[in-house]
Order: structure tokens, then sequence, then C-alpha cells
């Protein structure tokens, strides 16, 4: 595996994390899972752990960027580039009487 591989891997194990898969919870409330007993994907996407006497936060990586870079990765969003879809949208948010310029900035007629 090289270093485009493990990247590609890493980001889709933070993609495919589900919070759900890290909480035990019970009557009582929500405790953190012992982290031998998290499932891969989980362990790749947190990002930090903190303890304190009110309990556990945890925070993870954010999933939407990870998504973001891996259809970067594979291409897929200079795909939708040049078939023009950012285009279609900016075109679709103008408001009668304004256009915008290449950047999508708002210009006056």
């Amino acid at each position: 595996m090289d270093k485009f591989d493990e990247i590609r891997a890493e980001l889709l194990a933070i993609a495919r994390a589900r919070v759900v898969d890290c909480i035990d919870y019970s009557e009582g409330g929500a405790e953190l899972r012992p982290l031998a007993e998290l499932p891969p994907d989980a362990l790749a996407a947190i990002s930090q752990i903190e303890r304190g006497p009110g309990g556990c936060k945890v925070r993870f990586y954010d999933k939407l960027r990870a998504i973001e870079l891996l259809l970067r990765l594979d291409g897929v969003a200079g795909a939708v580039e040049d078939n023009n879809l950012i285009d279609m949208l900016l075109e679709g948010m103008k408001e009668e009487g304004e256009w915008l310029d290449e950047d999508g900035v708002s210009i006056a007629e």
C-alpha cells in the first residue's frame, strides 16, 4: 500500500465512522466505550478525547471534509466542475436584475 492508498483509507474510515459506535447507552446516561472495543473506523475518526470531572468529551474529525477530500482524490470533483454543474448552480442563484461574474461575485447590470 503506497502513501496515496494510506491517505485514502484514513479518509474513508473518517467518512464511514459513526458516533453511535463509540457510546454505550444506558438508563443512567451515556459513556464512551473502552477504546479496545471501538471499530477501526471509529478510532480513526477520533481527533481528541478529554476526560474531566463531568465525564468524557470526544471530538471527531470533520466527516464532510473527509468526503470532500475523497471526492477530490478520486477525481469526481474535477469531473463535476468540467460538467459546468457549478455554473448551473450559480445561474439558478441569480435574482432578477442581479448578475454574477465568473467568480460568483454579484455585479450590477
